[in-house]
């Protein structure tokens, strides 16, 4: 988790590490993450998460944000009497970890290549080497 402190200053916190019991599903790890935050008075605070583009992970935003927002429907309220507000919007909070996408472009990219292994990748440059010697 990460968040800024009162001068701006960025700290970094793990608020969990546990064995996950069951399967990795969406609803399951729903249930993880919900849990770590409401044990630290941390579900109002939640506003993105940032992961790969599982499709478990889909399913834990949707399931997530239907959960929290049943402890925060002060939009049904005529007069809201919460002390907190719910910032979490769900998939519309997702943030798509940018070093995951970026190693499935270069992936593609070495496999259009030919030279998505160690292997391929020396003989590409050597087949590289050779062409460029040629041409001189």
């Amino acid at each position: 988790m990460s968040f800024l402190g009162p001068q701006f200053e960025v700290y970094k916190r793990c608020i969990e590490f546990i064995e996950i019991e069951g399967s990795h599903s969406g609803e399951n790890l729903a249930r993880i993450v919900e849990g770590a935050l409401d044990k630290h008075n941390l579900l109002p605070k939640l506003i993105s998460i940032t992961a790969d583009n599982a499709s478990n992970n889909d399913t834990l935003y949707r399931h997530l944000h239907n959960s929290i927002a049943r402890k925060y429907d002060d939009y049904l309220e005529e007069f809201p009497s919460r002390d907190s507000t719910m910032r979490f919007k769900g998939k519309g909070s997702q943030i798509r970890c940018f070093a995951y996408i970026l190693n499935l472009v270069v992936k593609a990219i070495l496999a259009d290549l030919g030279s998505s292994t160690y292997k391929d990748a020396i003989a590409f440059l050597d087949r590289a080497s050779e062409y460029l010697a040629k041409k001189t």
